[in-house]
């Protein structure tokens, strides 16, 4: 740690041993320039390497390895700097949400030249212009990151919305998506807490409900709607779902009207 902190420090540290489980009062953001790290934070395991680098939040618990003698490139911010930085009093909101993030081309560049600067440690400006400029592009990244993953899960939702009431496979969704299956499936579990077939169980349900309360069509026709094989498929996903079959929901709700 820095003795000379005062609300943004940024140098290059080597580790070359285990630092057993601790936290600290300010933020901390690592990147590598050489070697790698196996850190744990709030439980959390990762890598820090040339791809990725970590979000320490302040009073996070964590412990790191590193037997490589590799060398990172080490930002310690505290809150109040966080925000004079960003002009967001939630600037690290995300990253603190996902410990780890992807570093990209320019992010790398501008670790390394930094890197460069801290080894004179008499350019504290210039140090943490470069550290500034680091963190605006990450908070700026992650947030684009954010964005692409909205409109992922929006495209995924409308195709659902759309072709629900047919068969539809999750690879059909990821395609019309633009993703991978298992990145498909990670986006629905982090921002939907559900699967993308549980969300498709539940989207056909619900308008299997909605008509069988507002319609006089029969349960085959209604199944037939909603994306089900036949009644029985219909009947015993909602009796799993809600405990009731076509018919004795359709009769509760008749009963309430």
């Amino acid at each position: 740690m820095n003795t000379d902190f005062d609300g943004l420090s940024v140098e290059c540290r080597r580790y070359d041993a285990s630092v057993a489980e601790h936290r600290h009062d300010y933020h901390q953001i690592v990147l590598s320039n050489c070697g790698k790290m196996e850190i744990e934070i709030e439980g959390c395991s990762g890598m820090i390497d040339q791809g990725q680098g970590a979000f320490i939040a302040s009073s996070d618990r964590h412990e790191f390895c590193c037997v490589d003698g590799g060398m990172f490139l080490v930002l310690d911010i505290s809150d109040g700097q966080s925000i004079g930085l960003c002009h967001d009093p939630d600037a690290f909101g995300h990253l603190t949400d996902r410990k780890f993030f992807r570093v990209d081309d320019k992010i790398r560049h501008l670790a390394s030249y930094a890197s460069a600067k801290t080894m004179n440690k008499d350019q504290s400006l210039a140090r943490k212009a470069w550290a500034t400029l680091i963190i605006s592009e990450l908070v700026d990244f992650s947030k684009s990151q954010l964005s692409m993953k909205a409109r992922s899960i929006h495209r995924a939702l409308e195709y659902i919305d759309a072709n629900f009431s047919r068969k539809i496979a999750v690879s059909a969704i990821a395609k019309e998506t633009g993703v991978s299956e298992r990145s498909l499936h990670s986006l629905f579990v982090d921002h939907l807490n559900t699967t993308p077939h549980s969300y498709i169980v539940a989207k056909r349900i619900e308008y299997a409900m909605l008509l069988l309360k507002t319609t006089q069509k029969t349960a085959p026709e209604i199944a037939s709607l909603s994306g089900y094989a036949d009644q029985s498929a219909l009947s015993r996903s909602m009796q799993k779902h809600h405990g009731v079959t076509p018919a004795q929901y359709r009769q509760l709700t008749r009963r309430t009207d």
